[in-house]
């Protein structure tokens, strides 16, 4: 079965001719032994154009994605409209596919290439749920000009690539455009016109590697960098691309979305292997194995930790913004709290992932070939303490997906059990222990769980997680 998963890398400009990126280089060195940190300004970039007239520079290509993103989202938004008064509106018996070849896809080829054209085509076909409009269950799908991406269809002639400095390069097919200087209230800047008719231009760019090269990692890491060099060798499909821009920190970047596909592998698996994960607080992940003793506990003192001092933080710029006045520069007095949120989001996810993988590699030294989670779906509902105290410290629901998503890129299949009286079943004898609920657990300080039947005595976390993996 086909895993698919996406991969996000940052732009960082345009990539450059050899001899131009020797020039760059050299001037960066310069800079460098002068004291600066050998960053080069737009400055910089427009003075080189004047010299090498071909180049795209930052001042061009990014705009170029700004006019690319508007006329993508307005054709989106009236193809929709058009496809809902068709088809929801005088409910002609039509396709959407085929409504989308009447009239829409025509336009979307005259304004830009084939490969922008297929991905927006497709966008729109995946976006429109007939069924569920028709039934009122979705509202329409429109989108906005600052969030919607540049889909581009890439089922053959996708060029990835590692230049002599070991930064990756990615060929993206856009559009033939004219640049021209305009002035602004207060400066100059460029502004981008689409040519038309549409034709293909392939922008070789430079992906954001600098946390790989800083850390010498490039044989020896098997995150996003190992991920990309099977891309390079052809074991991994790129079947989509997206390019979007995304929020860091308070500042806008363009990023490219890889959807990548491969097959996963059980060699080496055992199929009456299972285990078990049991989701707790102060220890996020419990694993357990359904044929031995062995366990391993994923402990969250960190993330616990790095929750309590970004709680506080929060609390001191809300009281901070108290005292200033409301209205003018609100903006600015949300920014701090907005990027704190960011940086949150981006630890836990960091945090989830390291978590995933140190799971996976622990159930496939095993040989599990399945391993069980707890179906959590109705826990938003509850209210009880355990419920309020496990949505406070993660999103247990992409903690899962997390997980899930690492079981089966290693080739083991995830399936989710009842946790039904998981924590009160004696995983020995099958025996429920009443008087082991969560209050009696949280009253007498969490103890070992206790048999009444068996006199088994272990961890009650363990005891959950095995009972998670033997359940049917």
């Amino acid at each position: 079965m086909p895993i698919t998963k996406t991969i996000s890398l940052r732009i960082l400009r345009p990539y450059y001719p050899p001899e131009i990126e020797a020039k760059i280089k050299a001037e960066k060195e310069k800079r460098k032994e002068n004291g600066d940190t050998g960053s080069l300004n737009s400055s910089y970039y427009r003075e080189l154009k004047k010299e090498y007239p071909s180049i795209i520079i930052n001042d061009e290509f990014f705009p170029l994605l700004s006019e690319m993103q508007r006329n993508i989202t307005s054709i989106y938004n009236r193809t929709i409209s058009h496809l809902y008064h068709r088809l929801i509106i005088k409910k002609e018996s039509i396709s959407t596919a085929k409504a989308l070849s009447e009239g829409p896809y025509r336009d979307f080829k005259s304004t830009f290439n084939s490969y922008i054209a297929l991905g927006l085509r497709q966008k729109v076909q995946s976006n429109f749920r007939k069924k569920d409009l028709m039934a009122f269950k979705i509202a329409l799908p429109t989108a906005k000009s600052d969030k919607f991406p540049i889909p581009i269809y890439m089922q053959t002639n996708f060029k990835i690539k590692e230049s002599p400095d070991s930064d990756f390069i990615i060929e993206l097919p856009l559009v033939e455009y004219i640049a021209k200087e305009t002035k602004g209230k207060n400066k100059m800047f460029t502004k981008v016109e689409i040519l038309s008719p549409p034709k293909v231009k392939n922008i070789p760019v430079i992906l954001s590697t600098r946390r790989r090269k800083e850390s010498g990692q490039w044989f020896s890491d098997e995150g996003t960098n190992a991920e990309i060099r099977r891309i390079i060798s052809g074991e991994y499909k790129v079947s989509w691309i997206e390019i979007v821009k995304r929020t860091r920190f308070g500042k806008h970047d363009w990023f490219v979305n890889m959807v990548i596909s491969f097959e996963e592998s059980q060699e080496g698996l055992d199929p009456d292997v299972i285990g078990g994960i049991d989701i707790g607080v102060s220890k996020p992940l419990i694993c357990a194995i359904n044929n031995s003793l062995d366990r391993y506990i994923v402990k969250g003192d960190d993330i616990i930790a790095f929750n309590r001092r970004a709680l506080s933080r929060r609390r001191s710029l809300l009281r901070r913004n108290r005292l200033k006045r409301s209205g003018h520069g609100s903006r600015n007095k949300l920014e701090p709290i907005t990027v704190l949120t960011e940086k949150n989001e981006r630890f836990k996810k960091s945090i989830m992932q390291r978590w995933a993988k140190e799971v996976a590699e622990f159930f496939k030294s095993k040989r599990a070939s399945i391993v069980q989670m707890e179906e959590l779906t109705g826990i938003k509902e509850r209210e009880d303490f355990f419920s309020k105290t496990l949505r406070m410290y993660w999103n247990y629901g992409q903690l899962q997906k997390t997980v899930e998503n690492k079981l089966r890129e290693y080739g083991i299949e995830v399936r989710y059990a009842s946790p039904k009286d998981t924590s009160r079943r004696c995983h020995s004898c099958g025996h429920i222990n009443d008087y082991f609920t969560f209050e009696f657990r949280q009253q007498n300080n969490f103890p070992l769980f206790k048999c009444m039947n068996c006199g088994i005595e272990c961890s009650a976390d363990y005891n959950a997680a095995r009972n998670i993996a033997i359940a049917r």
